[in-house]
């Protein structure tokens, strides 16, 4: 559109048409450049998506089995009152 507007004016003012034609050229490339860092950060994603997945999988694979007799996890509690814990 500006590279049109960009002819256009430049048979009544060829500084102003080529202005705007540099104009349109700077806006272009600048669009095409932010289009392949979105285009890059999407395909990052989803490869990191897919390894994340791969990486679950494998996991579950390898993990053992818990018995009827195996030892649960202990999470750490702390007072609310923002005491440090007694020993």
């Amino acid at each position: 559109m500006c590279l049109l507007a960009g002819l256009l004016v430049a048979l009544l003012d060829p500084f102003l048409g080529c202005w705007l034609i540099a104009a349109a050229i700077a806006l272009f490339t600048k669009e095409q450049q932010s289009r392949f860092k979105i285009n890059r950060r999407i395909m990052d994603s989803i490869d990191a998506k897919i390894e994340a997945q791969a990486l679950n999988n494998s996991l579950k694979q390898n993990q053992t089995p818990r018995g009827p007799g195996a030892q649960k996890t202990h999470r750490a509690y702390f007072p609310s009152s923002g005491q440090s814990p007694r020993p």
